[in-house]
């Protein structure tokens, strides 16, 4: 069973980890396309950066040990 946190007298979730981790990779990803000229190509950059962020969560809930993300 999966338990809360308590972090500073909150308490977490235990999916605040990989959401955490996504955003570092969504991050990293982010900056190599504006670094790249990639998001010219696109119509609604910030469109492009949720739906990559929902498929970087997807990846990280697929990989992260415990936890298993909705089937498509």
């Amino acid at each position: 069973m999966l338990t809360d946190w308590s972090m500073l007298g909150f308490l977490l979730p235990p999916i605040v980890v990989p959401v955490i981790v996504a955003l570092v990779v969504h991050y990293l990803t982010r900056r190599l396309w504006s670094r790249l000229g990639i998001y010219r190509w696109f119509w609604h950059p910030n469109l492009v950066d949720i739906a990559f962020f929902a498929l970087w969560f997807w990846v990280v809930m697929a990989i992260w040990p415990g936890q298993a993300p909705a089937p498509f």
